[in-house]
């Protein structure tokens, strides 16, 4: 397995023969899966032609290492399990000093990830808001293998912006000073840790880079175009339909167009097998446009017991709700359909629903 440092440098692939760019900034040595942290940079590089090791052997790839180093940082922290780590094809290119700023996503990370666990009462607070080291060592392998499903640091993200708009009021910058301030926005840090690879991580992140800050990035140009390839999306459809489940992980990867383009066949004639298939992948997804479809769904199939769908249809709503406490607004609007589940094979499912929305009360 790779033995990467912080300050590597290093290319992960996305699609094709594209590569993203990270700085590792800190390793986790923990006692049952280390946790890699990286903070993502505003570059899509190719390959370079060429190029051996020390002893003659051909690397397994090349690339510019000017255009590596250069690449700005965009996305300030991002966490991988040792698993996602040997999934991700890492090549180090170059390397560099981690100053403080390439450490604030991963600080506030571990701020975030503190908070979350006091407030779930795992892990007690601390008079001075520092947490225990064994303690919290336990608190960070809890999460390990967890994929990430939201974006949990926003309200992070807000504040700065919020301060950056503060700022402004008191002391507008000059007409030069804006056409000259070229950094990059960076995005608010993640409290999830991802057990997949890095490139396939931050396809999966797509909702990022829709926002306004992060859509001109090279990097965003690249991923959002990526849910334009409507002959891509449909190939790994006809293979979802072909009966490769695993082209439901592949799919996810395009985001809402992957999404909407496999609700569409959902049609009344589809085999309940297939629907269940087509269900899971909708809400694993975590996609408005998949819960809107769920939800549909349910409303249409979810209500009468004769109907060869019902029971896809009402699983399938209860998984959702489960997994979002009913949060979705496609979901919390149709939760009166559960009241009226009476089949004996659907209770457990119908009571696993209702506990997660009892939860989050």
């Amino acid at each position: 397995m790779l033995n990467l440092t912080p300050g590597d440098l290093v290319t992960f692939p996305l699609r094709g023969a594209s590569y993203g760019v990270a700085l590792v900034v800190h390793v986790d040595d923990l006692a049952l899966n280390d946790l890699y942290h990286f903070a993502i940079c505003d570059a899509v590089v190719d390959e370079s032609d060429g190029g051996e090791d020390q002893y003659g052997s051909p690397l397994p790839r090349v690339h510019d290492t000017d255009e590596v180093s250069t690449a700005p940082v965009l996305i300030e922290h991002i966490a991988l399990t040792r698993h996602g780590l040997e999934a991700s094809d890492l090549v180090v290119v170059t390397d560099r000093e981690v100053t403080e700023d390439d450490l604030e996503g991963y600080r506030a990370w571990l701020h975030l990830r503190y908070q979350d666990a006091v407030r779930r009462g795992v892990m007690r607070e601390r008079i001075d808001d520092n947490p225990d080291d064994e303690e919290f060592d336990e608190v960070l392998e809890e999460g390990s293998g967890e994929e990430l499903d939201e974006v949990s640091g926003e309200e992070l993200a807000e504040e700065r912006e919020g301060e950056s708009t503060d700022a402004a009021e008191e002391e507008p910058k000059r007409d030069e000073e804006i056409a000259t301030d070229a950094e990059p926005p960076i995005a608010s840090t993640t409290l999830g840790v991802h057990d997949v690879a890095l490139g396939v991580a931050l396809i999966r992140q797509r909702a990022i880079f829709e926002r306004p800050i992060f859509s001109g990035s090279s990097l965003g140009r690249y991923i959002m175009q990526l849910g334009d390839d409507g002959g891509a999306i449909e190939e790994i459809i006809a293979r979802l339909l072909d009966g490769d489940f695993g082209a439901g992980d592949e799919l996810m990867d395009y985001g809402e167009a992957g999404m909407r383009m496999l609700g569409s066949h959902l049609g009344a004639g589809v085999a309940p097998e297939l629907a269940d298939d087509i269900l899971q992948v909708l809400v694993n997804s975590g996609e408005t446009v998949a819960y809107e479809r769920v939800g549909s769904f349910m409303e249409t199939h979810g209500t009468d017991r004769d109907d060869p769908l019902y029971a896809s249809a009402v699983r399938a709503y209860c998984y959702a709700v489960m997994l979002t406490a009913g949060e979705p607004e496609a979901l919390k609007t149709r939760l009166g359909l559960l009241e009226s589940v009476k089949d004996a094979e659907l209770l457990d499912d119908v009571r696993s629903a209702r506990e997660a929305l009892a939860d989050e009360a």
